[in-house]
């Protein structure tokens, strides 16, 4: 990873459309979604995954301005996404933006994200396809590197040139097909950047604190360093630690394993990033719903997986 910071900038937010998927939303969280996010892009579309209070969810559409697209069913997050794109169209849109229901943009950061990607040399500029808004550290010090690893579709800024030769892959219905994304757009030719400050307030999973698992956690990092390895796919074996997993619920477990396993015999992950996937959200699946609901998801998530079987899942877990 290299830093690919440079010299002058420029506004080009009028050029951006956010997606963002719904399904039964938080309206507080999800007004504040729609509030930043339509006064930073020219458009925003909101394409509904069959919510139980799908009028609320109109209502602040024609309040802030946004297009309503529902699907009728809960058709996943990439395939909600895929259908933004392609309605998006009309707007002829030079970037893409995707946000979760509960991803509220910091003022200003599309346009900061895109005067850091206008100071970068031509020669990257030229390259770059992707760029992912960051959620965490310090919202004055910036900096930009290349990723060779999937990030959150959340915050992940595309440019529609190259989003419109590539199909999300909305079969695996939820989690994975953002790791997909990126690395479709890497197979492109084109460069994979993070911005490294926080950009947007946006949670992944519940974070979980055990020191019996921070303990563990650390004996194998250690190990891991020894054999000469500085990360995990996209987990960076960093210096500081941190004591926090995070938790998923059983079902949203066994979409991990399967889908995680599903890009394994793709060739997209290796098994160490595999593994990686389904060790620690399964500690943290134990440890808040018992060893026997964790259990029951990764085995199902593991059949599944190696039968290639996809899309949602219709069962209770």
């Amino acid at each position: 990873m290299r830093d690919l910071s440079g010299g002058n900038s420029t506004k080009d937010s009028e050029k951006v459309v956010a997606i963002v998927v719904t399904y039964n939303p938080d309206i507080n969280i999800l007004k504040a979604c729609l509030q930043r996010a339509a006064k930073q892009t020219c458009k925003v579309i909101v394409v509904d995954n069959f919510s139980q209070n799908v009028r609320e969810i109109v209502s602040l559409c024609k309040a802030y301005g946004c297009d309503f697209v529902e699907i009728g069913f809960n058709a996943g997050v990439p395939c909600a996404l895929q259908r933004g794109v392609n309605y998006a169209q009309k707007y002829h849109p030079h970037w893409i933006l995707f946000l979760d229901q509960d991803c509220i943009l910091l003022e200003d950061s599309v346009s900061k994200a895109l005067s850091i990607y206008s100071s970068l040399p031509e020669n990257v500029r030229s390259r770059v396809g992707i760029i992912a808004l960051g959620s965490r550290g310090s919202r004055e010090r910036c900096s930009i590197r290349e990723i060779t690893y999937g990030a959150a579709f959340s915050g992940t800024l595309i440019k529609n040139e190259l989003l419109r030769s590539i199909n999300l892959r909305v079969n695996l219905f939820l989690d994975h097909a953002d790791y997909d994304l990126y690395k479709k757009v890497i197979e492109n030719g084109k460069i994979a950047l993070v911005i490294d400050c926080k950009m947007m307030h946006h949670r992944i999973g519940t974070p979980l604190e055990v020191q019996s698992i921070f303990k563990l956690k650390k004996k194998l990092f250690a190990f891991i360093k020894m054999l000469g390895l500085k990360s995990l796919g996209n987990v960076t074996l960093a210096e500081n630690l941190s004591p926090q997993i995070n938790y998923e619920p059983p079902k949203r477990y066994y979409y991990i394993v399967r889908n995680s396993l599903i890009l394994l015999r793709d060739g997209e992950k290796n098994i160490i990033e595999f593994l990686s996937d389904v060790v620690w959200t399964g500690i943290a699946v134990a440890y808040i719903d018992g060893f026997t609901k964790m259990f029951r998801s990764l085995c199902l998530g593991l059949m599944h997986g190696i039968l290639g079987r996809e899309g949602r899942l219709m069962v209770d877990l």
